[in-house]
């Protein structure tokens, strides 16, 4: 590769193109993608759009991040609250015949496991995206 293909490359990898397959369609896209309030101008040349998307600020990494720290929780939230369905079901199962109090007991165990493993999992992918996000 030589310089310039890096140079293109790079302007590529910030540049969305939308082939539609009926090129009619094309203003109607176009509406659309201004009544969304992104921010971004599309330009068309009546066979494609190009959207380009400026290179992120300070400001808007670290409201991605925090935008993602939301979802985060939202996740863990949703995972905590399996947990406690899945409890549940283990305490009606509790007077049942042909389960024992140990049974019951590790069933417990092992769910508790699981949420602490898949929230370890959801707090490291975090940790990696906002690292790679703040990332200039």
């Amino acid at each position: 590769m030589t310089p310039s293909d890096l140079e293109s490359a790079k302007a590529d990898a910030r540049m969305l193109i939308i082939k539609p397959f009926d090129a009619k369609t094309i203003k109607e896209i176009e509406k659309g993608i201004n009544a969304a309030n992104l921010g971004l101008t599309p330009s068309n040349d009546g066979k494609i759009i190009r959207l380009n998307f400026p290179p992120m600020s300070e400001e808007s990494r670290k409201k991605t991040t925090k935008l993602i720290k939301e979802r985060m929780e939202q996740h863990k939230v949703t995972i905590r609250n399996i947990r406690h369905d899945a409890l549940k079901s283990l305490k009606s199962l509790e007077g049942e015949s042909g389960i024992s109090e140990d049974m019951l007991k590790k069933a417990e165990t092992d769910v508790n496991d699981l949420t602490k493993k898949f929230e370890g999992q959801i707090d490291a992918a975090f940790e990696k995206k906002s690292k790679e996000i703040m990332t200039v």
